[in-house]
């Protein structure tokens, strides 16, 4: 009799101690998790993002090693990108021209992959094509790419109606600094040829889009 009230009582110091130690790894992997999340945010922190109306939210100087990823990046996300030859944005980087439906010409100084009213991509592909001209434009090597500049520039001035610079934005932008300033928008509310789209739907059905700027800093 008295052994097993013995080993009643070492099970139930055995399940006391499974309990504390239970509670305690939990504890310890919620700590873990509140550290974790708390160097992300850190980290991030220099990219914190409001939703306004293409406001600039963060800024800093980067050079074309910043950039160029950027740019690549917006080939998968939805990013619109503008350049400007001065912090004050009144000299727009005219990246390529576009014939509109009225037969005028509009400089254009962005890059925004998702505007299908500006440039319409076939496939995957195209896009890459119209990334790669935009950022080398005839010195891109037909023999390692598979085309050649004159060929891209060919089919977007068929199927888009823009005419591609020859000289590429990295030419344009390799000996310089500038100012990155970001921030985040609504799509549907965006303002399109003067239009205002905002949509009435909840923000939580809208979609999002990054924003970044770079203005000349020296």
């Amino acid at each position: 009799m008295e052994d097993n009230v013995a080993d009643a009582l070492k099970m139930a110091v055995a399940v006391l101690i499974f309990i504390v130690a239970l509670g305690t790894s939990i504890s310890s992997f919620t700590q873990a998790r509140i550290t974790a999340d708390a160097i992300l945010e850190y980290s991030d922190r220099e990219y914190t993002y409001t939703y306004v109306d293409e406001s600039d939210t963060t800024e800093r100087i980067v050079g074309p090693e910043s950039i160029i990823p950027v740019i690549y990046r917006s080939f998968k996300e939805n990013y619109k990108i503008y350049f400007y030859e001065d912090n004050a944005r009144t000299q727009p980087m005219v990246l390529y021209t576009k014939t509109m439906a009225d037969g005028t010409s509009q400089d254009i100084n962005y890059i925004d992959l998702k505007r299908s009213d500006i440039v319409v991509f076939g496939n995957d592909r195209e896009r890459e094509d119209f990334v790669m001209a935009l950022l080398y434009g005839d010195k891109i090597n037909a023999s390692e790419y598979g085309k050649s500049f004159v060929q891209i520039k060919e089919t977007f001035a068929k199927n888009s109606k823009i005419t591609l610079n020859s000289v590429g934005l990295y030419d344009k932008i390799k000996n310089n600094s500038y100012i990155e300033y970001i921030g985040e928008y609504y799509q549907e509310d965006e303002i399109v040829d003067g239009i205002d789209t905002d949509s009435q739907a909840p923000d939580s059905n809208k979609t999002v889009k990054r924003v970044y700027t770079y203005t000349r800093y020296n």
